[in-house]
């Protein structure tokens, strides 16, 4: 091939300069839908593009009259099928984030061709889910190459209901089918088989503490049923944590801190105290007490009461998990 400098003089300083486009350029390219077929990709450039070997300037390509975009001389049509590269999952806030190889048309995504399963094999796998079982599990309708999908509670739920999947890396794994999602130029996506399925990069799992959001009484059968946020241990329900009370608010009775301390370490005697404050119920104020002398047993008393909020109330001390659940 002769010698090297002459060699690559043509590439350059040839006539033609090839080059490669950035990931991110022509994913924002087919996200706009830019350059979709020959007949809209158009070329314009500033006068500063490149320079001839007597350092004169380009001649300029732009939407005015007298120097118009340049079409496209040759063609090629996107015929390569996406594919997924990773997936991120949290079960925190319910969000499944998935980036491609380019940019997919959200519109064409079929949650219900995406399965979790806790093992990279469907030979041995025990646990799976297949999402899209929630309506309103789904995604924005703007193309783009990482898709965030944002899981319905439903779906949440019944991930979050079975003990080995999802709950760390190793058992966390996505499969996908080849109807899953199509690109911008409709090449469906190549499938993630459940028998060579893709593992985790990122876990975030769920620490949001549960919320009882609210419960029945069926006094008739001595039923109760209490309904959460998300899905909890129902072995792990302690009967001794649930107080049933005559009054939902009991606001406030205060006194001196020298004075409950006084009272609390002097409850066995027979010495008084002073207190100054308000006892209310339910926002209405009962009394108001104005250095009053108080034996120091029966403060303790009425401290203890209203620490407690226990007016008119029992602790559970036992039950049985009814077999019904939902």
């Amino acid at each position: 091939y002769g010698n090297s400098t002459r060699w690559y003089t043509p590439y350059y300083y040839g006539n033609s300069a090839p080059f490669w486009l950035t990931l991110s350029d022509l994913n924002a390219l087919k996200a706009l839908r830019i350059a979709d077929y020959p007949m809209t990709t158009f070329l314009s450039f500033d006068s500063d593009l490149i320079f001839s070997m007597t350092e004169e300037p380009v001649e300029p390509r732009n939407c005015s009259m007298s120097s118009l975009p340049i079409s496209s001389a040759a063609y090629v049509y996107d015929t390569t099928p996406p594919q997924i590269v990773s997936f991120n999952l949290s079960m925190n806030a319910g969000k499944l984030v998935i980036s491609f190889s380019e940019t997919v048309d959200t519109a064409t995504l079929h949650v219900n061709q995406i399965t979790l399963q806790n093992t990279v094999s469907l030979y041995n796998r025990t646990q799976w889910e297949q999402l899209g079982l929630d309506m309103n599990t789904g995604v924005s309708l703007y193309p783009t190459d990482i898709v965030t999908v944002a899981i319905g509670p439903n779906d949440l739920n019944r991930i979050k209901f079975l003990s080995n999947l999802a709950k760390s890396l190793a058992i966390t794994f996505l499969a996908a089918t080849n109807v899953t999602v199509q690109d911008m130029k409709g090449n469906s996506l190549v499938p993630v088989t459940p028998y060579n399925a893709l593992m985790v990069t990122y876990l975030d799992p769920d620490v949001t503490p549960p919320l009882l959001i609210s419960y029945t009484f069926n006094l008739n059968a001595g039923l109760v049923t209490l309904t959460f946020d998300e899905t909890v241990n129902i072995n792990s329900l302690n009967f001794s944590g649930l107080t049933f009370q005559a009054v939902q608010n009991l606001t406030i009775f205060s006194v001196s801190s020298q004075a409950i301390n006084f009272t609390v370490a002097n409850a066995s005697s027979n010495s008084t105290a002073t207190i100054n404050g308000t006892m209310s119920l339910n926002g209405t104020t009962l009394s108001n007490i104005t250095n009053s002398t108080i034996l120091s047993s029966s403060l303790a008393a009425i401290l203890s009461l209203y620490r407690a909020c226990p007016v008119l109330s029992i602790r559970l001390t036992n039950g049985n998990i009814s077999t019904t659940l939902n």
